[in-house]
């Protein structure tokens, strides 16, 4: 495995951490946005007008979450790919410099 590819699953994994952690902070029970949204002690325009913005920035954070899951997945496939070519260049040189006899089937 090259340093490439483990620096890509590296920050595959903190992308990811990231996405839960906006997910999570923002959708937690306790969270003055949830409970904002939720609460209908609270009436009138104002209370309104929060709510709705509320709403949309929790939207908009679940689309920038799963953007960060995408580009993880996306860097996942790359260290993969990066992975394969090692592999596969490995196995050329190997045959090149007779260290691996055995035939190709």
């Amino acid at each position: 495995m090259s340093a490439d590819s483990n620096r890509l699953k590296d920050h595959a994994a903190a992308l990811e951490a990231l996405a839960e952690e906006i997910e999570r902070t923002f959708d937690a029970p306790g969270h003055t946005a949830a409970a904002l949204v939720g609460d209908r002690r609270w009436l009138g325009p104002d209370a309104d007008r929060v709510r709705g913005e509320l709403r949309q920035t929790g939207t908009r954070l679940g689309g920038v979450a799963g953007a960060l899951r995408d580009r993880a997945q996306a860097m996942r496939r790359r260290a993969q790919h990066l992975e394969d070519t090692d592999t596969a260049a490995e196995d050329i040189r190997d045959f090149l410099t007779g260290r691996d006899l055995t035939p190709w089937s």
